[in-house]
């Protein structure tokens, strides 16, 4: 298991960019939390290397959580979200047949989201690599073996959908 920890900068505007210029509408809503949320939705992880935070509307997958004051948090596509706590999530990211569990820290709480957002950046300044080759994204640990393989969307996003919540 690895961990991938960030530090918060709390006097920051925070900022996550976007393939808005490729998305559909249908994509774009995919930032809402509409039909997500955990609400027996889908939840899904998008691995976006514009992201500077890590961040997640999924109030339930919080260990360590803690309320912050209402920060906003400005989308490329002129959108803005708040950030009202921020802590520990465990997600999973798909590898081959497997999947390995990764630890990410000081995630924001944006409850307006539709989904998680992990930060490329934030997981290299952690040690990791990721690699973006073809259709997929490839993350490796400090020891250069590989914990994460993601595929491309027909539209070019790195996004992980985890099904049904219960």
């Amino acid at each position: 298991e690895g961990v991938w920890s960030v530090t918060i900068d709390s006097d920051e505007e925070l900022t996550f960019a976007d393939a808005a210029d490729t998305w559909t509408d249908a994509d774009d809503a995919i930032l809402m939390a509409d039909d997500h949320g955990g609400q027996g939705g889908v939840e899904s992880d998008l691995y976006d290397s514009g992201a500077s935070r890590h961040m997640s509307p999924f109030r339930h997958r919080f260990t360590d959580f803690e309320e912050i004051e209402p920060r906003p948090i400005a989308a490329a596509d002129k959108r803005t979200f708040e950030a009202v706590g921020k802590g520990t999530v465990s997600i999973r990211v798909p590898n081959g047949s497997e999947a390995t569990t990764i630890t990410l820290r000081d995630v924001l709480y944006a409850p307006a989201m539709g989904l998680n957002i992990v930060s490329i950046s934030r997981i290299a300044a952690a040690g990791y690599a990721a690699v973006f080759r073809g259709n997929f994204l490839r993350i490796f640990d400090p020891n250069k073996r590989q914990i994460g393989q993601v595929f491309a969307t027909t539209n070019g996003l790195y996004r992980v959908d985890h099904g049904e919540v219960v």
